[in-house]
């Protein structure tokens, strides 16, 4: 898992990403299936993950390095707040505990 913060600019504005979440197949695999907190059905299991958050929330997002995949979003909030450090997990929007 890599967690990196940087700043990005467009010809429009300037986006300010908090963080890039890469998780490996392996690491979406073995969190599906936790003991005592498995996610049946896991669509992310056995696929790379690489999102890009910025101030408004999901700023981009690949799954095996693809765009445009369709993934449930409970599943994706799920995974990605379960993978943050403490100290990161107020930057994601759906995480509320």
């Amino acid at each position: 898992m890599r967690i990196r913060i940087q700043e990005h600019k467009t010809k429009e504005k300037t986006i300010v990403i908090l963080y890039h979440l890469s998780l490996s197949a392996d690491e979406t695999y073995e969190w599906a299936r936790r003991p005592n907190n498995v996610w049946p059905c896991s669509q992310l299991s056995g696929h790379r993950l690489w999102v890009a958050v910025d101030q408004s929330g999901l700023h981009d997002m690949t799954i095996d390095g693809k765009y445009g995949v369709d993934i449930d979003s409970n599943e994706l909030c799920a995974c990605v707040a379960d993978h943050l450090p403490d100290d990161c997990k107020n930057l994601w929007p759906c995480w509320n505990g």
